[in-house]
């Protein structure tokens, strides 16, 4: 899978930087659904990195299992009627991605870049309080 490249009639942008993270209350994240709560900033990871490298406290540091990362994010106005898609270099060991309420794509196995189209779940702001 080729990394996308900026071109004139294509934008990139990262979304690299801080997130909000939790840890899933138990290994059933069906049950939890913690995509679908807004996390706190209570605790901010950088990304890309690994949080168990990041935090002091060793529930986090020793911890195997489900993790959430939130942020948000603002398309611009002048992206109507473009394609969007996430692509993730690394996630490891397994990982699935929400955009909202809604389940993306998941992925399998270490370090190698997955992506998916997300265009059907992007919303223009059109004005304050009103979307598409």
């Amino acid at each position: 899978m080729l990394r996308p490249q900026e071109t004139p009639t294509r934008q990139l942008v990262r979304l690299d930087g801080v997130w909000n993270f939790s840890l899933a209350s138990g290994p059933d994240i069906e049950y939890d659904q913690g995509w679908l709560q807004v996390i706190p900033p209570r605790l901010q990871v950088p990304v890309p990195s690994s949080y168990n490298d990041i935090f002091l406290d060793a529930s986090i540091r020793d911890h195997v299992g489900w993790v959430y990362y939130q942020r948000h994010v603002v398309v611009p106005r002048t992206w109507t009627g473009e394609n969007y898609f996430l692509r993730f270099d690394a996630a490891t060991h397994k990982g699935r991605v929400y955009v909202n309420e809604h389940f993306v794509t998941e992925h399998s196995g270490g370090y190698m870049p997955f992506e998916a189209d997300i265009t059907h779940l992007v919303k223009r702001n059109l004005s304050p309080g009103l979307t598409r």
